[in-house]
């Protein structure tokens, strides 16, 4: 027996005079019916409707269908847990390199998200390394993991937090993310 299953999409907006905490508002849905999902791999375009059933949009995607060969039985008997050979341990990933932001005694002596964090992973035999890179505002990729920098004009001992300005990594050039007093690397 084959069931299938309709989709509801449902959209939520936080106000622009919301007060810290207060829940976005249900402002439409979008069915997704079986019927209009004929291909196993394509392109899909549905409405978007407002909670008053009119229409304010549509929804565009791309979707891939996927089957259960028929007449097999699925009981999950056989799993992938049991094709790992036993003396397969896993692969050691550098997270952002081999590195910290913060010195502490347990912790490399590198700071995370570096050409020396992914250089020293790789010294002591990690698999691969995983890192962060964005493009600064002259689309040049840059290793940096937050999304935005926080910049004081305040000196470091007279900051609070309430000083502290974000700025997208996105918006500032190279040029000025190599002014800042962080660590940014280009690829």
């Amino acid at each position: 027996m084959v069931f299938f299953h309709a989709y509801l999409v449902d959209y939520y907006v936080y106000s622009s005079r919301c007060f810290p905490g207060e829940p976005p508002s249900h402002i439409g849905f979008s069915y997704i019916l079986p019927s209009t999902l004929q291909s196993s791999v394509g392109l899909l375009t549905v409405p978007i409707t407002s909670t008053k059933h009119r229409p304010i949009g549509q929804l565009t995607l791309e979707y891939v269908v996927i089957k259960s060969i028929p007449d097999y039985p699925w009981d999950m008997s056989i799993s992938y847990a049991k094709h790992w050979e036993q003396r397969w341990s896993g692969l050691d990933v550098g997270h952002r390199g081999l590195g910290t932001s913060f010195q502490t005694k347990n912790c490399a002596n590198v700071r995370e998200n570096t050409i020396a964090s992914l250089k020293t992973a790789s010294y002591h035999g990690a698999d691969m390394v995983e890192f962060d890179v964005q493009l600064s505002k002259d689309h040049i990729p840059v290793i940096y993991h937050d999304f935005y920098v926080s910049i004081s004009l305040k000196r470091k001992k007279q900051i609070e937090a309430m000083d502290m300005l974000e700025i997208p990594v996105k918006d500032l050039t190279l040029e000025q993310l190599h002014l800042l007093k962080i660590s940014i690397f280009s690829t």
